[in-house]
């Protein structure tokens, strides 16, 4: 399982990617990343997410050869559950690909710690309550389609250790 993408430094990004980032210019993005001789890892794929360059990261999953070099099926359907820089409806798109990819993935899917991906969408919205074995007092109202959409592609509801989460 990989480390996850908030590990970088960003001084490697030029000015160019910069501006193209900011402006999810996708053809401009290409072109200066491939000048400057840069590789598709984590940390651009951080960065994008940063920029909120869709777009751009739209291409990278479609028309670049690493993207899936780079991240795990698996570890994809953790990435946008967990990630609150991807709005639910796009986290849903992303994670309906990454189904029809690889039948099952939604449901094998679990981060370093073992949490499935259901588990993980609670660090998009914390619980507000004290007793956090209770299921009837999770507040499920950021990201509930996300939710319902995991447990359509076979996750489970279940008690689970909120401090367990990475």
């Amino acid at each position: 399982m990989h480390q996850g993408l908030n590990s970088r430094d960003s001084h490697f990004v030029t000015p160019a990617e910069r501006k193209a980032l900011g402006a999810d210019n996708v053809p401009e993005f290409f072109m200066h990343f491939a000048i400057a001789g840069h590789e598709l890892n984590h940390a651009w794929l951080d960065e994008i997410l940063d920029a909120r360059a869709w777009r751009i990261f739209d291409a990278a999953i479609h028309e670049t050869d690493e993207f899936w070099d780079v991240v795990s099926h698996e570890d994809f359907v953790i990435l946008c559950c967990r990630d609150s820089r991807i709005p639910g409806p796009r986290a849903i798109k992303f994670i309906e690909m990454a189904e029809s990819l690889s039948p099952g993935v939604v449901a094998r899917a679990r981060d370093g710690k073992g949490n499935d991906a259901l588990a993980c969408t609670r660090q998009r919205e914390r619980m507000k309550t004290e007793d956090r074995t209770d299921l009837s007092k999770w507040r499920w109202t950021v990201v509930p389609e996300l939710q319902k959409t995991l447990v359509r592609y076979g996750c489970k509801v279940k008690e689970v250790d909120n401090d367990k989460a990475e």
